[in-house]
C-alpha cells in the first residue's frame, strides 16, 4: 500500500516533468524472478526486441550476452534502499517507455511500472492476487492467468492477445509447438575452452537439488534414476553450485561415470554446456528450463508443482505425482517435506527408460 501512496504523492511532479522525458518510445520488461522463470520469459524477447529490462542479479550474465536487450537494471541493488528505489523509478520515467511488460507482478515492480508513465502497461493477474495488486495495477492491461494455463501462453498473450491458451489437452505431450521459441541468450555465449568431453557417450546432465528445497528429490528417487542410467552407455554431468556433488555420497550411483561441473562454470557459460547434453534430468529447476530453452531433451520430476502451469515444451518427459500439486509460479510454497511427491512407480520407470531409448542414438 505504501507504494501506491508514494506514487500518488509524485503524480503532480511527473505531469510537470513530462515534456522532458525521452521521446524514443522504448520498451521495458520487468522480470525479477529467478533463473527458471527468466528462461521462460525469454519466449517474448523476440517479439519485444530492443528493450530494457529490470532484472534479478542472478540473471545478469544471461542478459549481458543477449543482443535483444539494451539497458539492464538490477533490482537487488535497490530493494532495501528507499532513495535508490525512487532514483530508479525516475530513471525509468525519463526513459520515456511506451510499453512496459510486468512479468513478475509484485508491489515494487508494479510501482516501477506505474512510475514509468508508459502509455501501455501489461501485467499478469493470477488467482492469488492481493488487494495491493488490484490497487497498484488499476490502469494496466491485465492478462488473466491461473494454474490451468501454461505460463508461456500467458507471457505470449502479454505481447499478442490473439494467442490461444487452451493447452490442457497437451499435458501428456512431450513437445508443444509454439509460434515463438525460448532463448535465454541471443546469440548463445560460447566459451573459449568448453569443459565437456569429446566422447561418443550419451551425455546426461543432472541437477540433484533445487533452490527451493521442496523441489529437491530425495536420494531414494535418485537411486532409481541412476539404476536406470546404468542400463545405458552414459556419462553423467552434475551441474550446480557449492556442495551439490557431495550429495552423491548418499546416492547409489551404480558405478555410472560421473563428471562434476559444480562450481566450474561461469553462469554465462551454463546454457552452452547444457546445450551439449543429450539429456537433462532434474526437478522443476532453473537448469531444467535452461535445457528446454536450448533444445536439450529433458526429464522433469515435477514434484509438488503444477505441470499444467509450467513445464518444458521441447521434447520433455514430465513425471507427475498422483498427489494434488500445491506450489505454483506466482504462489510458491516453501519449508515443507515434499519428498512423497517424488516417488517413482513402475510405470514412471518404464516411461523414463522408453524416453531415453527414443533419444539415445545407439537405440535409433
Amino acid at each position: 500500500m505504501i507504494y501506491l501512496l508514494i506514487y500518488f504523492i509524485f503524480i503532480p511532479i511527473l505531469f510537470i516533468l513530462s515534456p522532458f522525458r525521452s521521446k524514443k518510445k522504448q520498451k521495458l520488461v520487468i522480470q525479477t524472478a529467478k533463473i527458471g522463470d527468466y528462461a521462460n520469459s525469454s519466449i517474448i524477447f523476440d517479439i519485444v526486441k530492443n528493450f530494457d529490462i529490470v532484472i534479478d542479479s542472478v540473471n545478469i550474465d544471461f542478459a549481458n550476452f543477449d543482443c535483444r536487450i539494451n539497458n539492464k537494471f538490477e533490482i537487488n541493488t535497490i530493494k532495501n534502499n528507499f532513495l535508490k528505489k525512487i532514483r530508479l523509478a525516475f530513471r525509468l520515467y525519463f526513459n520515456g517507455y511506451s510499453d512496459v511488460y510486468v512479468m513478475m507482478p509484485n508491489s515494487l515492480n508494479l510501482f516501477l511500472a506505474q512510475f514509468s508513465f508508459a502509455k501501455n502497461i501489461k501485467t499478469i493477474e493470477h488467482e492469488f492476487c492481493s488487494l495491493t495488486f488490484k490497487l497498484l495495477s488499476f490502469n494496466m492491461q491485465k492478462i488473466r492467468h491461473d494454474t490451468s494455463i501454461l505460463t508461456l501462453i500467458s507471457y505470449l498473450r502479454m505481447a499478442d492477445q490473439n494467442i490461444q491458451h487452451d493447452f490442457n489437452h497437451t499435458l501428456k505431450l512431450r513437445h508443444i509447438n509454439l509460434k515463438f521459441k525460448k532463448r535465454i541468450q541471443d546469440p548463445l555465449f560460447v566459451p573459449k575452452q568448453p569443459k565437456i568431453n569429446c566422447s561418443e557417450k550419451f551425455k546426461v546432465g543432472i541437477s540433484l537439488t533445487a533452490r527451493n528445497k521442496i523441489k529437491t528429490p530425495p536420494s531414494t528417487t535418485w537411486n532409481k534414476i541412476f539404476k536406470i542410467l546404468n542400463q545405458f552407455d552414459v556419462e553423467v554431468y552434475i551441474f550446480g553450485i557449492k556442495n551439490e556433488d557431495s550429495l552423491l555420497r548418499d546416492i547409489d550411483t551404480q558405478n555410472v561415470k560421473i563428471i562434476s561441473m559444480v562450481d566450474k562454470l561461469e553462469l554465462k557459460e551454463l546454457p552452452y554446456h547444457i546445450s551439449k547434453m543429450d539429456l537433462y534430468i532434474s526437478a522443476d529447476t532453473g537448469n531444467y528450463y535452461i535445457a528446454d530453452s536450448v533444445s536439450t531433451p529433458t526429464i522433469c520430476m515435477m514434484g509438488p508443482c503444477f505441470a499444467s502451469e509450467q513445464r518444458g515444451v521441447f521434447n520433455s518427459l514430465v513425471i507427475q505425482s498422483n498427489l494434488e500439486p500445491i506450489s505454483s509460479v506466482f504462489h510458491t510454497i516453501r519449508e515443507i517435506d515434499a519428498s512423497r511427491y517424488f516417488e517413482l512407480n513402475n510405470k514412471d520407470e518404464e516411461n523414463i527408460i522408453d524416453f531415453i531409448q527414443s533419444i539415445d542414438k545407439h537405440y535409433c
